[in-house]
């Protein structure tokens, strides 16, 4: 059995090799994905941000003060969907790569459940009914 010692650096090496390809690959994307992943996330966090007056705005009130938690949240959440989005797009010249469309019944979601229970984490329990139907009254 390996010490403890060499097992945390093979699990600290790989964590880094890991994080190494995850920046490579981004480096790679084309302008389209990177414009989308901007885009996509401007609009989620436009999104979520208004309904839960976390963008402070004339539409939407909130008797509940913002928990310091649902920035980080919502900012991290935003950026994700923006990622997750971009992964949609095709670079230019690529259509024909793609191989052939998919029979019928195998054509999957797009949308999945990508943030879909994000509104109900940052907004405020008395004002958000699934927050508290989806865990239960008690969190």
């Amino acid at each position: 059995m390996p010490a403890p010692s060499s097992s945390l650096r093979r699990i600290t090496s790989s964590a880094r090799s890991t994080g190494t390809h995850a920046v490579a690959a981004l480096r790679m994307w084309s302008a389209r994905q990177v414009l989308a992943a901007v885009a996509a996330t401007v609009v989620v966090a436009v999104t979520i941000g208004v309904p839960t007056v976390l963008i402070p705005n004339p539409l939407f009130g909130r008797e509940i003060p913002v928990e310091p938690w649902s920035y980080p949240v919502w900012v991290l959440t935003s950026v994700l969907a923006g990622l997750l989005v971009a992964t949609y797009v095709r670079p230019r010249g690529t259509a024909e790569a793609a191989g052939p469309p998919p029979a019928d019944g195998e054509r999957a979601s797009r949308a999945g459940m990508a943030g879909g229970l994000t509104p109900s984490a940052v907004a405020p329990r008395a004002a958000a009914p699934s927050a508290t139907t989806l865990p239960g009254p008690g969190g």
